[in-house]
């Protein structure tokens, strides 16, 4: 009977803490957010720490001198709404691809030659649509 009760004890616990991660957006279990390159270009700071899926037209690999070097080699761009947000993706990209980034904002920038915080989607994945 005890080891019944410890059991159903030890499977309780664990439901528990896998829902209270869940809930709480522990990594492994963070939800992705729709939301559109405009916005996330109006509100950069909200969306920090955040996995969000975008939809633009990429653009990049971008080359620039290592002092001014943002965190970033890609851009995102909305050509309807003139808006860019910088993508860091190690894989490779046709230039000027219409594509859908799933990752996790971020606020970067520490070259010398950067003056203000640099914000940039760190891509965990990126599908060529249509």
């Amino acid at each position: 009977m005890l080891k019944k009760l410890l059991v159903v004890g030890v499977i309780c616990g664990v439901a528990w803490a896998f829902l209270f991660w869940y809930f709480m957006g522990y990594p492994p279990f963070r939800r992705v957010e729709v939301v559109s390159l405009c916005d996330l270009c109006r509100d950069p700071e909200a969306w920090v720490g955040k996995k969000v899926c975008v939809e633009g037209i990429m653009e990049g690999p971008l080359i620039y001198i290592p002092e001014g070097a943002p965190p970033y080699n890609y851009l995102l761009k909305d050509p309807e709404h003139n808006v860019s947000f910088g993508v860091l993706w190690p894989g490779v990209v046709k230039y000027h691809a219409h594509v859908v980034v799933v990752g996790v904002v971020r606020k970067g920038g520490k070259g010398p030659l950067i003056v203000g915080p640099e914000y940039y989607i760190e891509a965990e994945e990126v599908t060529v649509s249509g």
